[in-house]
């Protein structure tokens, strides 16, 4: 069974491992990741969707612009550091859970964790 010969009878990749589930034992997006690095005798070509969309952009890690900030104490172990050595401090916790664009309300929580209070805004 070979897929290029599937593929050519317009069948989709779903499809084929569908139909074939004992013969390949490889997920659908391992499939298509195969087809996009040449590993397979299908080309992107061959597939009418794939030619169609665009890759996908991914956003680059965050940089730190200004690099003249000293940062020392205050990374996360830090905090976990200062929470152990100081048991009896409140902290609170800030969480925000955004709306949808066209929604002009937002949800924002506050968290007191040591008290089991929730504050929402």
């Amino acid at each position: 069974m070979q897929i290029k010969e599937r593929i050519d009878e317009n069948k989709s990749i779903y499809q084929i491992k569908i139909e074939n589930k004992n013969e390949i034992h490889k997920s659908i997006t391992t499939l298509y990741r195969y087809i996009n690095n040449g590993y397979l005798t299908t080309k992107r070509l061959d597939l009418p969707y794939a030619v169609k969309y665009k890759k996908r952009k991914h956003n680059k890690k965050y940089d730190y612009s200004n690099n003249e900030i000293d940062r020392t104490g205050h990374t996360f172990l830090d905090y976990l550091a200062y929470i152990h050595n100081h048991p009896n401090v409140n902290v609170w916790q800030l969480d925000f859970l955004g709306a949808i664009k066209s929604d002009s309300k937002n949800i924002l929580s506050f968290i007191l964790p040591n008290v089991h209070l929730i504050y929402w805004i």
